[in-house]
């Protein structure tokens, strides 16, 4: 098992509800911070997104990509 999943069923895990809090979990940790970075502009439509655990800490890291089929013909990328 990924340290990634072990890390969420960790914290998600409660004796008496069992992995019902899982969803939770997953919203609080990935889902929202996700879409508070693609508000924000730090992940786009084409990018790929990696998680990790840092430190025991969820962490995402962005591999800017642009798709093809986002460009109109004659159109660039600037690299960062």
């Amino acid at each position: 098992m990924s340290i990634l999943k072990s890390n969420i069923l960790w914290c998600s895990y409660d004796v008496a509800y069992g992995a019902r809090p899982l969803k939770r979990v997953i919203q609080k940790s990935i889902l929202n911070p996700l879409a508070t970075r693609m508000i924000e502009g730090t992940i786009g439509d084409a990018d790929r997104v990696s998680i990790v655990v840092k430190n025991d800490v969820l962490d995402f890291e962005v591999e800017k990509k642009v798709a093809a089929e986002f460009l109109e013909e004659g159109d660039s990328v600037d690299k960062e």
